[in-house]
């Protein structure tokens, strides 16, 4: 799932990658050439505090478009990712217990706090106001008690520019637990390398040629069908 109401953060190496993407190739000899390349029409310090689904790219349309065609040029139809952000919005307006504060966007389409008010939720849900991470979390983890999804997450990461993402992650999912009797499916894995963040530019070029060259067995087991398997192993010993 994404979630393309999130916001733009330079301290945070994995949002840097989606905006200055790291492209890497190999050159006659063998050797790996990384490049990079701005994809927005404006520079990443100049970001902060910005929705992606508010930021332009150079070649139209949003940072969030941009990436889910990179998925599609080489997965087809298994790289489509939803979007949860309306989703988000649905929950916030229909909440009994709203947050104290949500954010909302404000001068060039940077987030500001709001403060919950009476008649802020009034004439329908608004797409543009989104719940503080630490109201969602709880909702968000729920999502994985069914044992029909798991999350594979990295939450524990302080090189990547949120160090208190760890505590956050594990207060929510005590709450979780002591409220329902069960803890959410989650999976913990490692921290995102910048190898990880980059783009192979060669199979982009030519999706099909990595698929033509491994027997069936191995396709199967390509990134996407892997997760699957460790999901229903997951599901497995639940």
């Amino acid at each position: 799932m994404a979630f393309s109401r999130d916001c733009f953060m330079d301290g945070n190496h994995d949002k840097v990658a989606r905006v200055r993407v790291p492209w890497t190739s190999f050159s006659k000899k063998g050797n790996r050439v990384l490049e990079y390349k701005y994809i927005t029409t404006r520079k990443p310090n100049e970001l902060n505090g910005v929705p992606f689904n508010r930021i332009e790219t150079v070649e139209g349309g949003n940072v969030f478009d941009y990436h889910q065609a990179l998925r599609y040029a080489v997965l087809g139809e298994r790289g489509f990712v939803p979007d949860i952000s309306e989703f988000w919005s649905e929950v916030l307006h229909s909440a009994s217990h709203k947050p104290e504060f949500v954010y909302g966007l404000g001068d060039d389409d940077r987030e500001v706090r709001i403060v919950t008010k009476p008649g802020l939720f009034d004439g329908g849900v608004n797409l543009t106001l989104r719940p503080p991470s630490k109201w969602y979390y709880p909702i968000y983890l729920s999502l994985f008690l069914t044992g029909e999804l798991v999350l594979f997450e990295t939450y524990e990461n302080p090189k990547g520019g949120v160090p208190l993402a760890k505590l956050m992650f594990e207060e929510a999912m005590r709450e979780v637990a002591l409220g329902t009797g069960y803890r959410p499916l989650v999976v913990e894995i490692p921290p995102l390398s910048g190898a990880l963040l980059q783009c192979n530019k060669a199979l982009l070029d030519n999706p099909k040629s990595l698929l033509t060259l491994l027997v069936p067995e191995v396709v199967e087991s390509s990134v996407v069908g892997l997760m699957h398997k460790i999901a229903d192993r997951v599901r497995e010993l639940r």
